[in-house]
């Protein structure tokens, strides 16, 4: 079977993500929106998000949940609703202003965990981090572990271990659940 064209003329689409209706949201890190993609391949524009758009997944209440790495600022994590309204979430834990969160998945708990591959300068490479945060904007919480460039994010099936993957190093980590966000 031969792949089939969904969409074209994307600008630096990231985070596929299906709706329930048939329509497909990507995030456009060049455009800074989030773009909807009915069936038939008619493009729209969803909601501006500023930034640079990188993960998106549908949480608790309909609402879709983005990672943006803030484009040449600091990131953070938006929720836009079922019309398109952008609220940031969160933009940092314990004072500190994230680098620039990039993936992020749901668990069965109403939070999620999120990626954020820490800065790339002329200087090298800063750790990056993992957080925990819930979907109402009540908590977030940064997990005990460095990371080399932490991109993409998933949790096993049975929610027992998040997967994060390191960018840099080719590496796949396996980190067991003890309970949500821990």
């Amino acid at each position: 079977m031969l792949p089939i064209v969904l969409a074209e003329g994307l600008q630096f689409p990231e985070g596929p993500v299906w709706a329930s209706t048939g329509v497909l949201y990507v995030t456009e890190m060049g455009t800074a929106c989030i773009t909807a993609i009915d069936p038939d391949g008619l493009k729209t524009n969803f909601a501006y998000t500023g930034g640079s758009p990188n993960g998106a997944a549908f949480g608790p209440g309909g609402y879709l949940y983005v990672a943006n790495s803030g484009g040449r600022g600091p990131g953070y994590i938006q929720r836009i609703d079922h019309n398109g309204n952008v609220e940031i979430l969160y933009d940092a834990c314990d004072g500190e202003p994230f680098q620039g969160p990039n993936d992020l998945v749901f668990d069965g708990h109403g939070g999620f965990y999120f990626t954020d591959p820490g800065p790339v300068s002329r200087e090298g490479v800063k750790f990056g981090h993992v957080y925990y945060a819930l979907a109402d904007g009540s908590m977030v919480r940064r997990q005990p572990y460095y990371f080399c460039l932490p991109n993409g994010i998933a949790l096993t099936a049975d929610n027992a271990m998040l997967i994060v993957l390191e960018s840099l190093t080719g590496r796949v980590w396996g980190i067991p659940i003890e309970s949500p966000g821990k």
